[in-house]
């Protein structure tokens, strides 16, 4: 009997080598771990997706949600090889591909990946404005910016092929992007519609390209910077018809994907210089007008900025460290935190806590505080990005995680189980919602 239990054990142990052996040569783009457990606990890794492909490859910034719970990436490379990106469909149970789509006409994005309200999944890559199909991930259709368009004051074309990024979804499903690139060519403004056409273009309302994205707001208004004349101008332009509803000049612009964010009654919350010499501070601009409604003591040092519920401010200061909050009706400076290092807030959850992924005194985590800056939970985490992070309705956190030991680009994405799901309030996200539509009134 004894020899008999030894033999076991033996077979055992080996079986358990050879299953080692197996899951190291894995990729979990082939071979994806198992779902979780109903003993799934806040702070587990639930998987782990590995980037296939040569060290030239890299993750994109930016990371998006499905309606059915997909998990959409981009990568591309550029460090060793031209590698065009590429748009990536994730199974959210496993972190196992659901399909790639086509190649896109350059090695990174434009834009940020946005979801349509019927599930197409829209990217720029340089020129072109894709619409890729959620089921299949090929291209339903293409827009590429045109190369000239008629002179709407007078006869001929003007010149107009040049990079196109900045994108935000309407109320309707359109598309509004702009000309964001460097070049001797006329900047517009467009309005693609979800089926591929060109709703309108505006070239008097983007002067030499569109600074820290485009975001609506209420009334169906979109809001931008851009530079017009030699001078640096807040806008504001009905989504419908591209005309422009007002100008607010500026001195300068802190930078950041949302330099402007919205709160639930369509308030602005920018950070801009008012005069040439200034300090950059947080305003509070009234969307009919473009008048500030109160301005922030505390100067700004970071255009990246998250609104709780009820209007409160969160952002970055560097200059003083930790965050700082804002009230929402009199701007006045509370600190929140001084143990988050600095440009690591991701997202606002629906507990009206900050998911960060920090950096504090030689510990590396992702976790959340309370609105009272006291710490929910955290574990462990090395080289995450704050700005990607999407919370789903399960709770799940999805990051870009480790970057590559020597182009120290992103390779990895993680699945982490959070607390609560992603706030529907104010503004929770760099492109306000898990679907990256840089709309108030998207969710």
């Amino acid at each position: 009997m004894r020899k008999i239990i030894v033999l076991n054990l033996m077979k055992g142990f080996l079986s358990l080598i050879l299953m080692v052996v197996i899951f190291s040569q894995c990729n979990l783009i082939d071979d994806a771990i198992d779902p979780p457990d109903d003993s799934t606990k806040v702070g587990d890794t639930l998987w782990i997706h590995d980037l296939a492909g040569a060290d030239s490859m890299f993750i994109d910034n930016s990371l998006a949600i499905g309606a059915d719970g997909s998990i959409y990436y981009a990568k591309g490379g550029g460090t060793v090889y031209w590698t065009a990106t590429r748009i990536v469909a994730l199974n959210k149970e496993n972190g196992s591909v659901k399909w790639e789509s086509p190649p896109l006409d350059h090695i990174g994005l434009s834009s940020q990946i946005v979801v349509g309200d019927d599930g197409t999944v829209f990217a720029i890559g340089y020129y072109t404005l894709y619409a890729i199909d959620a089921n299949t991930g090929q291209f339903r259709w293409t827009w590429k910016v045109p190369e000239t368009v008629p002179n709407p004051e007078g006869s001929g074309d003007i010149y107009t092929y040049g990079q196109i990024g900045a994108l935000a979804l309407t109320d309707g499903g359109d598309l509004v992007l702009g000309s964001i690139g460097s070049g001797a060519y006329s900047r517009g403004l467009y309005c693609v519609h979800k089926l591929g056409t060109t709703s309108w273009y505006n070239l008097a309302a983007n002067g030499w390209g569109i600074y820290s994205g485009i975001v609506a707001g209420k009334n169906g208004q979109i809001h931008y910077y851009t530079d017009i004349g030699n001078k640096l101008k807040l806008m504001s332009v009905d989504a419908s018809t591209g005309v422009i509803q007002w100008e607010k000049e500026v001195a300068a612009v802190s930078s950041g994907a949302n330099n402007i964010a919205i709160n639930d009654e369509g308030f602005l919350i920018c950070s801009f210089a008012e005069k040439q010499g200034d300090q950059r501070h947080i305003h509070r601009i009234n969307p009919a007008t473009g008048d500030i409604v109160w301005s922030s003591a505390a100067e700004s040092t970071h255009g990246s900025k998250w609104v709780a519920p009820g209007g409160v401010v969160y952002q970055h200061f560097s200059s003083e460290g930790g965050i700082n909050r804002i009230d929402a009706f009199s701007g006045n400076k509370q600190v929140f935190s001084q143990t988050l290092a600095t440009d690591k807030i991701g997202a606002i959850n629906i507990n009206e806590e900050l998911i960060f992924a920090n950096a504090y005194q030689g510990r590396a985590s992702l976790g959340t505080f309370d609105p009272n800056g006291s710490e929910v939970w955290s574990v462990d985490m090395n080289g995450i990005l704050s700005e990607p992070i999407v919370i789903s309705n399960e709770k799940v956190i999805y990051g870009i995680i480790n970057l590559h030991p020597v182009s120290r680009l992103p390779q990895k994405i993680c699945a982490i189980q959070g607390n609560a799901k992603l706030s529907n309030s104010c503004w929770p996200r760099v492109w306000h919602d898990n679907r990256n539509t840089s709309n108030l009134n998207k969710h």
